[in-house]
């Protein structure tokens, strides 16, 4: 939605790689086995403008601060758990540049009554690719199923049902 370019989807899951590039990652890499040099042919100088972090693994977080470009944020959506440190090289490219930042996404500062109507307004006009997103519906008294499927990379997004199927 921000026309961002290049969009770098890193996930452990192959599977993930149809979804990522439908709702719009112009490329997939597969964390698993990725090659370092693949990221010098798919960003300017292997530099990102912009990493969103959804793991809050303390070794991906410190390995792609290193990996901002002269003025590039990162956003920890993941948090590392308790007590874990995460540590990055403090040379004068991280702190002589023109201001990388490191910020959290403070749960999202999302307001239900403002952020859902916007969403369903995206969706309606074709550019939040809701059906792409979420994968699996669940009933509440499935949730440890979901769960474990989303632990699992067995899912996208998964959705969850309130009310009982009607029989």
């Amino acid at each position: 939605l921000a026309s961002a370019n290049p969009i770098v989807a890193f996930e452990i899951s192959e599977s993930k790689r149809e979804m990522a590039t439908t709702v719009g990652a112009t490329h997939f890499v597969n964390t698993s086995n990725a090659n370092p040099e693949e990221l010098e042919q798919i960003v300017e100088n292997g530099r990102f403008d912009v990493v969103l972090d959804t793991t809050g693994s303390p070794q991906l977080i410190g390995e792609f601060v290193e990996k901002l470009s002269e003025n590039g944020r990162f956003i920890m959506v993941g948090q590392p758990r308790p007590g874990q440190q995460v540590s990055f090289t403090g040379d004068s490219s991280f702190f002589g540049s023109r201001g990388k930042r490191i910020q959290s996404s403070q749960g999202g500062q999302t307001s239900p009554s403002d952020d859902i109507p916007r969403y369903v307004r995206l969706a309606q006009a074709g550019r939040l690719p809701f059906e792409q997103l979420v994968t699996h519906s669940y009933h509440l008294d499935e949730i440890n199923n979901a769960f474990d499927d989303l632990r699992a990379g067995r899912v996208g997004r998964a959705l969850v049902e309130f009310e009982p199927e009607e029989v």
